[in-house]
């Protein structure tokens, strides 16, 4: 049977060659062209996000109170002027975390700081690529090639490092292979992948590695897909190591089609979930919405101890 893409040796050889490269001269289409050369013949599985899911997002507050629920996702085209993890410039992506405080990590969250930090959940499971998750690929694992051996570890490193904020044309290599991680999946509805043959990209969270994992998708498709529940305006009060404490500020649980409703109410957080996990909701004027504290009617000062613990469950 004829070998598929390259051989160990040829992997071997591609990776040093990418890591010799100038990043800052060589093009991005060039990138793009050798990165697609590794995945010749290279297996990969997709998996999907659990049914009661939730991700995070926050973005740092700079001018007036948001308004809008297009302020909370992926930017515009024309504001993504630089590489970032997983994407390339004028190609955006929505960025979320497991963890409300590893998605503020992610932000370089220092005291002083007015974040949104957004709670979403998808409207169903979502398709998403695990190639990081070892748990996930058990069985692919078990019966591996040397040259995915390689494969998997190239893109571990690569998905690993620390970059600085300033570097941005370090993840020239990060963004290609996910153009790749992410796009051209054939349809399949077991997995709920679509025509469109999007899917989203679990990886590591550099900023919280041991706890936490980010997950980027496409901006149509995180807009079609995944459902806002609820919004925070927090300033941060405190920071220590991978710890943060904050007071809540605001709070918003309704919306108007594209318009957030801030509630002006300092004493509404997510209820915490269940310890065997899940999400609780409730119907209020006949739509489902996230359950808050305000059903339980706790003291203000417990409000903020309960956010701190929120914030790094």
């Amino acid at each position: 049977m004829a070998q598929l893409g390259m051989s160990k040796l040829e992997m071997r050889q591609h990776i040093e060659k990418l890591n010799r490269l100038n990043l800052d001269r060589v093009g991005y289409e060039i990138i793009k062209s050798n990165i697609e050369k590794m995945f010749d013949g290279i297996r990969i599985i997709a998996g999907t996000t659990s049914s009661h899911e939730l991700f995070f997002r926050a973005r740092k507050k700079t001018n007036e109170k948001i308004s809008l629920i297009s302020e909370l996702i992926a930017p515009p085209p024309d504001k993504v002027t630089g590489f970032q993890r997983c994407n390339s410039p004028g190609q955006p992506v929505f960025y979320c975390s497991s963890r409300r405080v590893s998605a503020l990590l992610e932000c370089n969250a220092k005291t002083g700081d007015i974040f949104y930090l957004s709670q979403w959940i998808g409207n169903t499971q979502l398709p998403v690529n695990k190639i990081f998750d070892e748990k996930e690929n058990i069985e692919l694992l078990n019966h591996i090639s040397d040259k995915e051996i390689l494969f998997h570890s190239y893109m571990n490193t690569m998905f690993t490092r620390r970059v600085h904020s300033s570097f941005s044309n370090d993840y020239k290599i990060t963004s290609a292979i996910s153009e790749q991680l992410m796009n051209k999946f054939k349809k399949d509805e077991k997995k709920k992948i679509e025509e469109d043959g999007k899917i989203g990209l679990r990886y590591p969270s550099v900023a919280d590695i041991e706890n936490s994992y980010n997950t980027a998708f496409p901006p149509d498709f995180a807009v079609n897909r995944i459902d806002l529940l609820h919004v925070m305006e927090i300033e941060i009060t405190d920071h220590h190591e991978n710890q943060l404490q904050a007071s809540l500020l605001n709070t918003a649980i309704d919306f108007d089609d594209e318009k957030i409703i801030w509630s002006n109410n300092t004493g509404s957080l997510p209820a915490p979930r269940p310890k065997e996990g899940g999400v609780l909701f409730e119907v209020v004027n006949g739509k489902w919405r996230v359950l808050t504290t305000e059903r339980f009617s706790l003291p203000n000062e417990a409000i903020n101890p309960l956010l701190n613990e929120l914030l790094n469950e």
